[in-house]
């Protein structure tokens, strides 16, 4: 087996570097190739503390990270396993909506919806339920390399008479790991 060394590779004739059909390129290092849907960087961002709300309209409850794309117009996939609680007093249901949002438009378009719902105790007792539907979308900001996206979580109290919770798992101080992966289009 033999090495070649070159600075660059360029095409004799025409604009296309082919690979011949059954031979492949190998490349050991992350982004070595950028490909056309191929992940050219993944990010974590440690999440430790939550939000609350009694709020009847969307709240900012917790940051999930800020990335930075590296690929001009790539695509940015976002998962965020929080767990979301609704509370509950004096038998009465309760709904709480939850929403991933980005910062390139000041928070206003939803990327992912969650609801998660506490039904009446017959009882009379209070109660909480507490959902673990993570929050996951297909980001595709169209901007240019270097570009710094911030990702929050908002909430809000649909119904009921308790508050709505992210990230909030009765004081055991959680953690959460949110991954984020630039995809190149």
């Amino acid at each position: 087996m033999s090495t070649l060394f070159v600075n660059n590779l360029n095409t004799a004739s025409g604009s296309t570097i082919t690979v011949p059909t059954g031979k492949k390129v190998v490349v050991t290092d992350q982004g070595g190739i950028t490909a056309p849907g191929a992940v050219v960087n993944t990010a974590q961002f440690q999440i430790t503390g939550g939000g609350s709300t009694t709020s009847t309209t969307d709240v900012a409850m917790v940051t999930c990270g800020t990335y930075t794309t590296t690929v001009a117009n790539s695509k940015i996939l976002i998962n965020a396993p929080l767990q979301t609680q609704v509370g509950t007093n004096n038998s009465s249901s309760g709904l709480g909506v939850f929403q991933l949002r980005h910062s390139l438009d000041s928070y206003g378009s939803v990327l992912c919806r969650i609801a998660t719902a506490r039904y009446r105790d017959s009882s009379g007792n209070n109660g909480w339920m507490q959902g673990g539907s993570p929050f996951q979308a297909l980001h595709e900001p169209n901007q240019a390399a270097g570009t710094a996206i911030t990702y929050k979580i908002y909430g809000r109290k649909q119904t009921g008479n308790a508050g709505v919770y992210v990230n909030d798992t009765w004081g055991q101080s959680p953690i959460y790991n949110i991954i984020i992966q630039e995809i190149a289009p």
